[in-house]
Formats: C-alpha cells, sequence, structure tokens
C-alpha cells in the first residue's frame, strides 16, 4: 500500500470519527424509556428485579412482535432472515425465503 494511500485512509478515518462526534445523541427518547422502566420497578415494590419478559421491543404497526431465538424481534416483510429460524417464523405468520440477489428475506405466508 503506497503512503499516499495510507495517508488519505486516515484522513477519511479521521474524518469519520469527526462527523460521529458531531452528531447530536438521540437522548429525549432513551431518557423516556428510562423514565418508564423506573417507574414500573417503583411501582412493582422498588427493589425487586424486572424481569426481561416485562420489558417487551416496541414495533412499527406495520411490524410482528417475536421472540427468535431468545431474542426480541420486531418482523415484517422484506426484512432480512436466518433460514435456521424458518420454523420460528413460521409461528408469527412469516417464511424465509431466498431472493435472486442470494439472500434470505421475510415474506408473509398465504
Amino acid at each position: 500500500m503506497s503512503e499516499r494511500h495510507m495517508l488519505r485512509r486516515v484522513a477519511r478515518s479521521r474524518a469519520l470519527d469527526e462527523k460521529r462526534t458531531d452528531r447530536p445523541q438521540p437522548t429525549g427518547h432513551l431518557v423516556h424509556k428510562l423514565v418508564s422502566v423506573l417507574a414500573v420497578g417503583a411501582a412493582i415494590g422498588g427493589s425487586a428485579a424486572i424481569p426481561s419478559s416485562a420489558i417487551a421491543k416496541s414495533c412499527p404497526t406495520w411490524d410482528v412482535h417475536a421472540v427468535i431465538s431468545g431474542q426480541q424481534k420486531c418482523l415484517g416483510a422484506g426484512e432480512f432472515c436466518a433460514v435456521r429460524d424458518n420454523p420460528r417464523y413460521h409461528r408469527y405468520g412469516f417464511e424465509c425465503v431466498r431472493y435472486p440477489s442470494g439472500y434470505y428475506h421475510l415474506k408473509r405466508r398465504s
């Protein structure tokens, strides 16, 4: 690799780092979630631990909330999928189909 190429690469990575630090962090949404979780914890009994099943991932109205391989997911047509989880997708009305591009995507079952 030439020295000129390496300098360009370093300059590009520094520029990307600067962009990342200048970007405002979306704190409002996170603060709202944290406050709601703390409120639920206080209502339950203060020091009681909140089970992970009580904190559900919120999905857009067009997606379906699912638990796939122990992880909470938002399933929607066209999303990437893993063929090994196809039986689990069936439970939620989807199937994992290989498209001509070679990638697997979710498709609503008929």
